[in-house]
């Protein structure tokens, strides 16, 4: 029984069996999560728009980034963030009158803002304009028609 338990043990890894890469110039370590958001980061959250943007802005914005929600409408996703803070650039073809941009056709350069907030949820119905009467969205179209 002890010969048994004892075949069961593995040595130590040797360096040809290390499994961590040593960092070298050629072999830089891999970047952080803060480099790379979308690795490294494992979480699901449940809120509502509010609630959800004020955490992505904790984890993403920083004080003075210049900020475009292209899709901004009445502004729920900001109700619990002073937007102040951020150089904001609200758009939308419905809610805005000194910004009226659709969002397909935006009068900005290419990066020229450190974030870019996007949420269309009613464009999916091809061929109507988003912004006849209330925004069709499937509760109050039923969904493609």
């Amino acid at each position: 029984m002890e010969k048994q338990r004892d075949r069961n043990i593995r040595p130590a890894a040797t360096p040809r069996e290390n499994p961590r890469p040593q960092t070298t110039e050629r072999n830089p370590p891999p970047p952080s999560p803060l480099e790379n958001p979308m690795k490294g980061i494992c979480t699901s959250v449940l809120g509502n728009n509010a609630e959800l943007m004020e955490r992505i802005a904790a984890l993403y914005f920083k004080p003075g980034y210049r900020i475009a929600d292209v899709t901004y409408g009445k502004g729920v996703f900001w109700r619990n963030i002073d937007v102040g803070q951020y150089d904001f650039h609200p758009s939308d073809l419905m809610t805005c009158p000194t910004a009226r941009f659709d969002f397909r056709k935006l009068p900005y350069r290419n990066e020229m803002f450190h974030a870019v907030v996007f949420d269309p949820p009613y464009v999916h119905n091809p061929g109507r304009l988003c912004y006849e009467g209330n925004y069709r969205n499937s509760e109050t179209t039923g969904g493609l028609n």
